[in-house]
């Protein structure tokens, strides 16, 4: 079991970076003063409304703490906060019932962040502490493995889908990928969300045959997502996450569900960028050391 969760300190540093610095350009615009000016009552059994004066103060706090994380400066405060910001701000949103299960796979990548000492390379914390043992201990702790953060955030991502998948055939069944059915989805979404239809939409409400197979290579890939995590290397684990990544591309054609922009930070979690950056270190070294460069 233990295997299962080493993973590379490098990676995770990397990660770091690309994923704050994702949910930063991401959130940039948001503006959560809206629920300050909403009625009291309708926050009735949800707790005092928050104050529309220091709304926009939190925001550009977590932004701030988004950057800071991202940039390694006060990695250990900074990622925390951002955890926690991110709790309120985006579970204002949930007060109302208006849920989205991708702010959750954020928030628990966010929480999993925080709790690793991801600032250990890499960091600015890293670099203002080289030459001061004392702050380096202060900001940075003991220098330990936390490579296991990197599998952990995997293992979430694999269980959101998984968990997508299997809802459907709790409340479906097999139904769920008749192409009448899924028509049904469409046009339900379409009214929704009120969006403009599209050359593929069309093509799918107009051949049930073609609904079924997106239904059932949607629901098989949500299924399978688990077996991403175990198998370590190899076509089937980059063909399950590409082919997920493609699901959602499609849901945002089809559906016009966001979901992909946003859920896109946590992708950064399966790229082995030590290994991209040791192949491009190799590549630079190949072409300076070659007949022609010199």
């Amino acid at each position: 079991m233990k295997s299962l969760f080493q993973g590379s300190d490098h990676d995770l540093e990397y990660c770091r970076v690309i994923f704050f610095a994702w949910l930063l350009l991401l959130f940039w615009s948001n503006s959560w003063d809206a629920y300050g000016q909403l009625s009291p009552s309708l926050y009735r059994g949800l707790g005092p409304p928050p104050d529309s004066a220091w709304l926009p103060a939190l925001n550009r706090l977590w932004l701030l703490s988004l950057a800071c994380a991202s940039l390694g400066f006060l990695t250990r405060l900074s990622t925390w906060l951002a955890f926690a910001l991110g709790v309120y701000l985006l579970g204002l949103d949930w007060s109302f019932g208006n849920t989205h299960h991708t702010h959750h796979l954020i928030l628990l990548c966010l929480a999993a962040l925080a709790w690793a000492r991801c600032g250990q390379r890499f960091s600015l914390d890293e670099r203002l502490t080289r030459s001061r043992p004392s702050w380096r201990r202060v900001l940075l702790g003991e220098s330990s493995s936390e490579g296991w953060c990197v599998r952990l955030c995997q293992l979430l991502w694999c269980l959101l889908f998984f968990n997508a998948g299997l809802a459907k055939l709790r409340h479906s069944g097999l139904a769920f990928v008749d192409g009448e059915n899924f028509q049904h989805i469409l046009l339900f979404t379409q009214h929704w969300y009120e969006g403009q239809p599209s050359p593929l939409r069309g093509l799918v409400l107009h051949h049930a045959g073609l609904a079924s197979l997106l239904a059932a290579c949607g629901l098989a890939l949500e299924l399978s997502a688990p077996l991403a995590f175990f198998v370590r290397t190899g076509v089937w684990r980059w063909g399950l996450v590409l082919g997920l990544a493609l699901l959602q591309v499609g849901a945002s054609q089809l559906m016009h569900l966001d979901e992909f922009r946003k859920m896109a930070a946590c992708y950064v979690f399966w790229i082995p960028w030590s290994r991209l950056a040791l192949a491009v270190a190799s590549l630079k070294a190949s072409r300076s050391s070659s007949p022609e460069a010199g």
